[in-house]
């Protein structure tokens, strides 16, 4: 298990980020409450160090896209392109444990063979939980 940088912090404490609202575009950072500042905070603290995000994205099975706004076309270009030709699967754990277990997706010797451009991305642990926690609603 890789350490959390120390910037990160507790990744529940920083649920909710805001998505793609400016103050004053209507949408929820319009109204300058404690939340919309404290939000804020967490995108000024984000931007400055870039390697929280790519550890959010390594641990989560995702990717980070740092492009200049001249790059956003081709960036998205390359995010479409993997969205067409994804899979998803699923699969019901052992035990509903809440306990945090490794998890590895391989491809088969054969697989590789034929398929040597593919690249999988996947979380590299799951923790098992009954119920949604408070901090993700």
């Amino acid at each position: 298990l890789s350490p959390i940088p120390p910037t990160l912090g507790n990744p529940a404490q920083n649920a909710g980020f805001p998505h793609s609202h400016r103050a004053g575009d209507g949408g929820p950072l319009s109204h300058p409450t404690a939340k919309s500042r404290q939000n804020r905070g967490v995108l000024q603290i984000l931007a400055q160090n870039p390697e929280i995000l790519h550890y959010m994205a390594k641990h989560t099975g995702g990717q980070y896209f740092s492009v200049p706004p001249s790059g956003y076309a081709a960036a998205l270009g390359a995010v479409l392109l993997q969205l067409h030709s994804r899979y998803e699967l699923g699969f019901i754990p052992p035990a509903i444990d809440g306990k945090r277990h490794e998890f590895k997706v391989e491809l088969t010797k054969e697989a590789k063979v034929e398929h040597k451009r593919v690249r999988l991305r996947f979380r590299p642990e799951y923790i098992p939980v009954r119920e949604e926690p408070e901090w993700a609603h």
